[in-house]
């Protein structure tokens, strides 16, 4: 919903979207005699990206841009979750890849994985060599990753000076979907040509949910 005055007249625009159709309209009300709070601009819509978040989008499609890369940028209606963010974008579930934030020793690193699977932190230490792995708490996102929203870091490590660990499980998809640093802007691009950008590290580090019902239970992403 966005609000605006414009030469006496209250301006309301709306828009809703229903399997793919967006219906926008708007009403107009005249104010020379409305009595309205002021200042009437401190409103602000809870879901209107922010200028951060617009930047970071920005700075990831000329990324992509920039290497000469095909991509679909795909905009839906806020979602937090793995499968609300499929339904609202109408991509299957399998296709969306999720990033993690891991901490290891003094450095940052992001893990990418399919949204179905979870983080196995176990296999992470295993084959990194070291036990100083652990999720990186969300307190450290905003320092981390000040442009994006948090829970919707794009898996570019080049953006962020990270390394970048990818699942091997990931490396089977043709195509893999992710956040672009807000809860309603999607990219979806060949994996073939996102593993050529980021040389990530491929490791067989998650397993499905349903088969590791430990790594559930224990709240690991």
């Amino acid at each position: 919903l966005s609000v605006a005055i414009v030469k006496n007249s209250l301006y309301i625009w709306a828009a809703a979207g229903f399997r793919g159709l967006c219906v926008r309209f708007s009403v107009q009300v005249s104010v020379q005699s409305l009595s309205l709070p002021s200042p009437l601009s401190s409103c602000q819509n809870p879901f209107t990206p922010s200028t951060e978040v617009a930047m970071i989008l920005e700075r990831i499609t000329e990324f992509l841009d920039s290497h000469k890369l095909k991509y679909i940028l795909i905009q839906h209606s806020p979602a937090l979750t793995a499968r609300e963010v499929a339904v609202a974008a109408h991509i299957p579930f399998r296709e969306l890849a999720k990033t993690v934030v891991l901490s290891v020793g003094n450095e940052h690193v992001l893990a990418v994985l399919p949204a179905t699977e979870m983080v196995d932190l176990t296999v992470i230490r295993q084959a990194l060599g070291t036990p100083a792995v652990h999720l990186t708490n969300e307190s450290a996102f905003n320092v981390l990753f000040p442009d994006t929203e948090v829970g919707a870091m794009p898996p570019f490590g080049n953006l962020f000076n990270m390394n970048v660990i990818v699942s091997q499980s990931l490396t089977e998809d043709e195509e893999i979907a992710f956040n672009a640093g807000s809860h309603r802007d999607l990219i979806k691009m060949s994996y073939e040509d996102f593993e050529r950008l980021v040389q990530p590290k491929v490791l067989a580090f998650s397993a499905p949910r349903h088969a590791r019902p430990n790594l559930y239970s224990a709240g690991l992403s």
